[in-house]
């Protein structure tokens, strides 16, 4: 069978099996379409909610996900009658299943299971509509002005009052800030087109990671590292600093190189994630000679006090086995639960709370199919490995998957290693 050049230099050979390969093409068609918008609404969620509020339509700014979802469901209901999802990536979907189970048992208040199992919608279009998020990733025109936009917008905030800043408007008896103003300290922290500064410094290496397996010259590439670099400072997102550099460095070396590091770096990572919230749990005492300037205020605040109450969520008001479940700390508990909100900000003591013990297995799981990822040549061949390290290294001490795109991007790396053999090395 013949090769289709997606671009001038990544190849892809349409007779490998991967995922579905024989969907018809209206439900290609709808994955795209799903996909599309939810990527373009969470990009610009800032002046469409703000333009989409002003004009009284607020409830449309829930169409994208809502069509994302409905188009996921679509996929999963079609792919199972006719056999063509993954044993694998089903399993990876029953756990969600598994946690919805836990969190009814567990949570007082089913209300509160069910708008986390909203937050997870991204996890579903990301385990679901894999292959309509490969064809996006290979329009390097598109991808590359995506990022722009997200980075400009961000460089020029200081200088401009966008409207969607600071606008509130309501949906229900919610309030909803379009964009939100933000100060660290003395410091603002901008978010440029996105509702946050976190999303637009977490956004910005997102679409970076995959503009640069485009960008052959490297003058380009280093540019690009600049100017986002740059945007991530003007959000004051620290943690993103780290993550772009891991970005870079997995971006820029040697394929073999990458080979020999990427075992050892994700155990790293991992046993990093899974250590980190037990310092404050086990050396709490010790930490009083910690600056506590506004710089490190936010890592000391989750050492002393977050992370060990979410230990106590765990096993006083779940048990060590089965967790919680969904909804047992995070965004839900901002509605339900305000006297006990824990928003976790570690990725892996979020899962272990929520799954219990079964997210020990789960991860180790995960991480070891990733690991055996193809890693060709060609530098875009690299990007889901590099997207799992940045998801990794910014979940060290953010929860990660109430990020709508670092949500999308772990579930679709995982549905990559899971259920696409053409992408895992051989031998």
């Amino acid at each position: 069978m013949p090769t289709r050049i997606c671009s001038k230099r990544f190849v892809i050979n349409p007779g490998n099996r991967q995922f579905a390969a024989e969907q018809p093409q209206w439900l290609n068609r709808l994955q795209l379409i799903g996909a599309l918008a939810f990527m373009l609404s969470t990009i610009f969620s800032g002046p469409l909610r703000w333009m989409l509020a002003s004009a009284g339509l607020a409830v449309a700014a829930y169409l994208p996900i809502i069509g994302g979802l409905a188009v996921a469901m679509l996929t999963l209901a079609y792919q199972f009658a006719k056999g063509a999802f993954g044993a694998r990536a089903l399993m990876l979907c029953a756990c969600l299943g598994y946690s919805i189970f836990v969190g009814m048992l567990m949570i007082p208040n089913p209300a509160q299971v069910a708008f986390a199992t909203y937050l997870f919608i991204p996890i579903y279009i990301g385990l679901l509509l894999a292959p309509a998020w490969q064809r996006i990733g290979h329009w390097p025109r598109m991808i590359g002005v995506l990022w722009a936009c997200v980075v400009v917008a961000v460089v020029l905030n200081p200088y401009l009052a966008f409207p969607w800043v600071g606008f509130e408007y309501s949906v229900g008896s919610v309030s909803v800030e379009t964009g939100r103003e933000w100060w660290s300290g003395d410091v603002q922290r901008y978010s440029g087109v996105s509702r946050a500064s976190f999303d637009a410094a977490i956004q910005s290496v997102i679409l970076l990671t995959v503009a640069c397996g485009h960008t052959a010259k490297r003058t380009w590439r280093v540019v690009m590292y600049s100017a986002t670099a740059y945007c991530i400072w003007l959000t004051n997102s620290k943690t993103v600093l780290v993550v772009l550099a891991v970005a870079v460095m997995c971006t820029e070396i040697s394929p073999v190189a990458l080979r020999r590091i990427r075992i050892p770096t994700i155990a790293v990572l991992v046993a990093f994630g899974w250590a980190m919230p037990l310092i404050g749990l086990l050396y709490n005492p010790r930490l009083n000679a910690l600056n506590t300037s506004s710089s490190l205020h936010s890592y000391e605040d989750r050492l002393r006090n977050m992370w060990p109450e979410a230990f106590d969520l765990w096993f006083e008001r779940g048990t060590w086995l089965t967790g919680r479940g969904l909804g047992a700390l995070g965004t839900a508990q901002t509605y339900f639960e305000p006297h006990l909100f824990n928003a976790g900000d570690n990725l892996h003591l979020y899962i272990f709370v929520t799954l219990g013990m079964l997210a020990a297995p789960l991860t180790l799981y995960v991480c070891w199919q990733v690991a055996h990822l193809r890693i060709s040549k060609e530098r875009l061949g690299r990007v889901p490995l590099v997207l799992f390290l940045v998801t990794l290294t910014y979940g060290l001490t953010t929860n990660a998957i109430e990020n709508a795109s670092v949500a999308l991007i772990l579930a679709l790396v995982a549905r990559i290693s899971a259920d696409a053999p053409a992408f895992r090395e051989r031998g």
